[in-house]
């Protein structure tokens, strides 16, 4: 009787935990790079953006990388996982709620790395507008600047010539740099 209800609270265990279980699990092992959702604007203008540059990774580095895009709002709890996220558009977009300006903050302030990539190859455009805003809302003491083009991102992994994509714009690139990083 007892070996019973033990069998039988074995298998109930094994079912509920069956049951509940998540059924996809996402694969933290590979750099994966989250596209930001953000509210107004387009936040995929382009959508082949994020597995070109994984592609490109994979190629050149020997990191191991996930090329499936993922999305992912600042307010999700996996946000701090991924250690680089990517900020895309190619228009305005609404202003980051308190929330998320501290979300982001954070995740920033405890060494997470954003790529802001504005897509419109407009100079001044509403997407550089909306970003500069940003910025300034997230470090109101700490301006852009352009990066040097002997910083070490032009260097880290072999030389980088350049600093544009499919179209130059801005031939520099610019950072916010905080305690040297």
């Amino acid at each position: 009787m007892r070996l019973t209800f033990y069998i039988l609270m074995s298998v109930a265990v094994l079912v509920g935990g069956l049951l509940f279980a998540p059924t996809v699990s996402a694969d933290y092992s590979k750099l994966t790079i989250p596209i930001i959702k953000y509210k107004g604007g387009d936040y995929r203008p382009r959508p082949e953006a994020v597995r070109s540059l994984m592609a490109q990774l994979a190629r050149r580095t020997s990191i191991e990388v996930n090329r499936e895009p993922l999305e992912i709002k600042l307010t999700d709890p996996d946000l701090y996982r991924y250690p680089f996220i990517y900020l895309a558009g190619n228009a305005g977009f609404e202003p980051f709620s308190p929330k998320e300006l501290r979300i982001l903050r954070h995740y920033l302030g405890f060494g997470g790395f954003l790529l802001i990539d504005d897509n419109s190859a407009k100079i001044n455009s509403e997407f550089d507008a909306s970003v500069r805003d940003l910025v300034a809302k997230l470090f109101p003491k700490v301006p852009l600047q352009k990066i040097s083009r002997d910083h070490s991102i032009y260097r880290s992994f072999y030389s980088i010539t350049r600093s544009a994509g499919r179209v130059t714009v801005k031939p520099f690139l610019e950072e916010i740099s905080i305690k040297g990083r």
